[in-house]
């Protein structure tokens, strides 16, 4: 996920905001996500290098609605964005455990490649 750009609109300069009477303030985001579609190749496809085949990305488009502490309570999809988004964005909330193996690749090498990337 890559964030493209992203502008606080602040305050609305209206009696109120129709679509959420709650939100305070606005903030517009656009954002590239990269994904993998479901292939019908049998194989590892990362260890094949053929997971570049499967990778599509897309550009969204959101207006996010803030309460007064800058809380997301709400938001609406923007321009082509309304008619063509995803119905849902998984994102892992942990790393794995450190003896995690999966594809043959041990969680604890790529740990220490990302740890030794920012050294």
């Amino acid at each position: 996920m890559r964030l493209f750009e992203y502008q606080g609109l602040g305050p609305f300069h209206a009696n109120e905001y129709i679509f959420n009477t709650e939100a305070k303030s606005l903030l517009y985001t656009k954002t590239r996500y990269d994904f993998i579609v479901e292939s019908e190749e049998n194989g590892n496809h990362i260890l094949d290098h053929r997971v570049d085949k499967y990778t599509l990305s897309k550009i969204y488009e959101y207006l996010l609605e803030l309460d007064e502490n800058d809380n997301i309570i709400g938001g609406e999809w923007l321009r082509g964005s309304m008619a063509d988004h995803p119905d849902f964005l998984w994102m892992p909330t942990a790393r794995p455990r450190s003896d995690t193996i999966v594809m043959g690749m041990k969680w604890k090498n790529v740990e220490n490649m990302l740890q030794k990337s920012i050294e």
